[in-house]
């Protein structure tokens, strides 16, 4: 990896590394472990990592593409992917936010 946290040494990632990455990045956001990641989730999540919920509610529901206020895992993703897609953008921002630290 290049260095930096979890979003930005994805972009590195094998295909069946990534996919395991992503599974236990969803599950670190799915509090609660009911299969889906909702507000409550992520208020608990942001709590522990001494973020604004609402930031990290904002980023999420931007990618609910069914509107239920539910992240699916696909739906996680996808917010992912777009992500990574960031140009201009110092994905350490993303990483902080998110704060998984690289991958191993």
């Amino acid at each position: 990896a290049r260095g930096g946290g979890w979003i930005s040494s994805l972009r590195d990632a094998k295909a069946d590394q990534r996919e395991k990455a992503l599974e236990a990045a969803f599950k670190a956001f799915d509090d609660d472990a009911c299969g889906k990641v909702h507000k409550d989730d992520l208020t608990a999540v942001a709590k522990k990592l001494g973020k604004p919920s609402e930031q990290i509610i904002d980023l999420f529901m931007r990618f609910d593409g069914n509107g239920d206020n539910e992240i699916e895992f696909e739906e996680f993703k996808q917010m992912v992917k777009e992500v990574e897609k960031l140009k201009g953008e110092d994905l350490s921002t993303w990483d902080s936010l998110l704060e998984l630290g690289p991958l191993e």
